[in-house]
């Protein structure tokens, strides 16, 4: 999920632990969507859409 403070999480959903964060520079106020191919696409206030690797929360080159 996206947040104001300038950061997408992923969360376990079973535990609730932290399994990374991508930092975008602006609030994340977009909902993210997923690809295909595991890839996390989401938008920030900044007006950059971002592509982050699932599983590691990564930035795709």
């Amino acid at each position: 999920f996206g947040s104001d403070d300038g950061h997408v999480y992923a969360i376990n959903a079973e535990t609730g632990e932290e399994l990374w964060k991508y930092g975008t520079g602006a609030p994340v106020r977009s909902s993210p969507r997923v690809g295909a191919d595991g890839v996390i696409y989401v938008g920030s206030d900044s007006g950059e859409v971002h592509a982050i690797h699932g599983e590691s929360g990564a930035p795709v080159n």
